[in-house]
């Protein structure tokens, strides 16, 4: 009876035990479909990051209805993915890059670097060095991500036809991932930029950069010199949510006249001349890209082999005088150390006599500066008007003061605007029974300490010092 009766409780206590492990198995069946299912979405959602927007904007709508989601719910996650992703060198994107593969066996830098000089000087007329500094900068393109600061690439010149475009048609079949537009929004740059990491080549780019209305734009190609601070921060979608876009990428412009002086601050400058009916150059062939195919393979190779000497290279710089410039040449200095043989000197030859000239390569507040402590020192008085310090300016002929703005010269609104960050005023200055505004050359006197070569104060007389009022007292 002891039997029977355990019997079927034992029975009845594994009956009773069935439906929990059903339920177990259900919620482990659930749990299991629900990973799968959150790894196709994610598996889902890096392949549509990963394409381009020709691509996306084709497949949006069932990608959406696929996932289950609104596609403006689509398009926040995916630019999500794409501002997270870390756009570092790494073994897929060095092997393919271009729509080309790198070069089957290593190359030597010296031999890609000559040919890529030697094509700059077959085909344009270019300052002393100029082929130098084009040449490193094109081989740059390949292996910028490797430094912290890489340095716009600008070409200017007077007037037309002085060769910006065929430089530029160069740069195309050379550089790494290079591509060329002759106009473009501050928006298509941030954008192009992530997504496709080109070398951005800006044609054209007077018509469109010096307007006024396009500050934007300036901040956005200024952005990209430091790889640390290349973002940009843009709100979209219904909810205007922030979204971070980089703007770290090789950029060349090309201008007649010259850019904003933020922009010339960051760039190498390749200043072109009208090339003289003695000067004999070859045209550029038509099927300049696709011979050029192999020597892009070997530039790819060359810098995926050297990629981490770069990243670590300390090159020993020059001093000219300008700590921008200097930081602008280390990444091209470090490529020809690298390459070695005679590019170490011929880089920073380059770099010497193309930053050798500081009148042409300062910012015209610097400018400004120079040109009035000249203007006081050609006199010997120590209170000038403006109206005096206006025609001193005007007169200088080799100088942008003539025509400063649309082709009238500079107004005194504009002189006090570009000496205020100097903490400059005019003040108001008695000359026997006139009284007019002016300056005090001893209101300078700080700004020229600061501000102007050292090697030119020696030819300066002493600065009276002012109080606050403008009045001359005895210095201690």
């Amino acid at each position: 009876m002891k039997d029977e009766k355990t019997g079927p409780r034992q029975g009845r206590s594994k009956m009773a035990k069935q439906p929990s492990s059903d339920t177990e198995n259900s919620v482990a069946q659930g749990s299991a479909e629900e990973e799968t299912s959150r790894t196709t979405d994610e598996l889902e959602l890096k392949r549509l990051a990963a394409l381009n927007k020709l691509d996306y904007g084709r497949q949006r709508k069932d990608a959406a209805t696929k996932l289950g989601v609104t596609v403006n719910i689509l398009d926040r996650l995916v630019n999500d993915r794409r501002a997270s992703q870390v756009r570092e060198p790494n073994a897929e994107s060095w092997e393919v890059s271009d729509g080309i593969r790198p070069w089957h066996r290593s190359v030597e830098g010296h031999t890609i670097a000559t040919e890529i000089q030697q094509q700059f000087d077959r085909f344009c007329i270019l300052p002393d060095s100029g082929s130098i500094a084009l040449t490193l900068w094109t081989i740059g393109t390949y292996c910028y991500d490797g430094f912290s600061i890489f340095p716009k690439l600008l070409l200017s010149s007077p007037v037309k036809r002085c060769g910006k475009s065929t430089v530029m048609e160069l740069l195309s079949s050379m550089a790494h991932r290079a591509l060329p537009t002759s106009n473009v929004s501050a928006a298509a740059i941030f954008r192009m930029i992530q997504e496709w990491s080109p070398a951005l080549l800006i044609d054209e780019a007077d018509t469109f950069l010096n307007k006024k209305d396009n500050s934007d734009m300036v901040g956005i190609i200024n952005s990209g010199h430091r790889k640390s601070m290349a973002f940009v921060i843009r709100v979209g979608g219904d909810d205007y949510k922030p979204q971070r876009f980089s703007t770290w990428s090789p950029m060349a412009i090309a201008m007649i006249s010259e850019p904003p002086d933020t922009i010339r601050d960051r760039s190498i400058t390749i200043t072109l001349r009208r090339k003289l009916t003695t000067e004999k150059v070859q045209k550029v062939p038509v099927s300049i890209n696709r011979n050029n195919h192999s020597l892009r393979q070997q530039c790819q190779r060359w810098a995926r082999d050297h990629q981490r000497k770069l990243s670590m290279a300390e090159p020993d710089v020059p001093a000219v005088g300008n700590d921008r410039a200097e930081d602008n040449w280390i990444p091209l200095l470090a490529i020809a150390d690298t390459i070695g043989g005679d590019w170490p000197n011929l880089a920073r030859l380059a770099m010497s006599r193309l930053e050798d000239s500081p009148r042409e390569n300062q910012d015209y507040s610097t400018m400004l500066l120079t040109d009035l402590r000249s203007i006081f020192l050609s006199t010997s008085r120590d209170n000038l008007w403006t109206t005096e310090l206006l025609g001193a300016l005007i007169a200088m002929e080799d100088r942008p003061w003539g025509e400063w703005r649309n082709g009238r010269p500079i107004s005194p609104h504009a002189l006090a605007k570009l000496l205020h960050p100097f903490g400059v005023k005019s003040q108001q200055l008695k000359k026997g029974y006139e009284n007019r505004r002016g300056f005090s050359r001893g209101a300078f006197q700080d700004a020229f300490l600061r501000y102007l070569p050292e090697e030119d104060l020696g030819s300066a007389t002493p600065l009276p010092t002012t109080n606050s009022k403008g009045t001359e007292v005895a210095e201690p």
